[in-house]
Formats: C-alpha cells, structure tokens, sequence
C-alpha cells in the first residue's frame, strides 16, 4: 500500500489523461510563452518612451510658448481736476486727477476690459 501512494506523485504540469508531452512540444509551448514575454516586454518599452516623449513635448511647448510675462502699464495722459493746497501751519494737499492707462498684454491670448 505504501508502494502505490510512493507512485502516484502529482504533477501539477502533468497532462490529466496521462499522456506525457515529447520534448518538441514542451519546447514549443516554452518559446511560444517567450514570444508572449518579449512581446509584453516590447509593448511597454514603446509605452514608456512614448510617454517620456510627450513629457518631453508638453515640457518645451510650456516653458516656451505658454510662459507667463507680466502685462506692461503706461500712464496715457493725466489731468487734474481738482487741487487745494493747506495753509503754511498744516502743510497738506488734496488733489484729484483723471488718468488714461494703456495695458499690453503680452502673453498668449487676448484680454480685453474697459
């Protein structure tokens, strides 16, 4: 009885109708889970550098093209309208004036206000 249970080892890879598989087939499946491998490994290698790439890409175009630069301001004309100076005792001054601002935008885009 201990002879019988010694001879009946599983064996997971073992077909289960008892055939055994000749060398030639095994290699075959062996190399065909290779070509499988390789060509998961290939896929995510063009994966990866396609994703580098476009880092690469967004990278240049935003540090170029998309950098932000501080708009420009000139004073277009000034008119005062209204000025009272204080008395020699309490030197002080109240002025009111009417001023046009020119802004450039010189970034990408347009901004447009009154």
């Amino acid at each position: 009885m201990a002879e019988k249970d010694q001879q009946q080892v599983y064996h997971p890879s073992a077909p289960a109708n008892g055939e055994a598989k000749s060398d030639e087939e095994s290699g075959m499946v062996l190399s065909e889970l290779e070509l499988r491998r390789k060509c998961r490994i290939k896929c995510l290698a063009y994966v990866a550098a396609f994703a580098v790439f476009q880092i690469i890409v967004i990278l240049a175009f935003s540090l170029t093209v998309m950098r932000v630069k501080n708009p420009s301001f000139r004073l277009r004309s000034v008119t005062i309208e209204d000025l009272t100076v204080g008395s020699p005792n309490s030197p002080s001054f109240n002025m009111r004036f009417n001023a046009e601002v020119g802004v450039k935008n010189t970034n990408f885009g347009d901004f447009k206000f009154d």
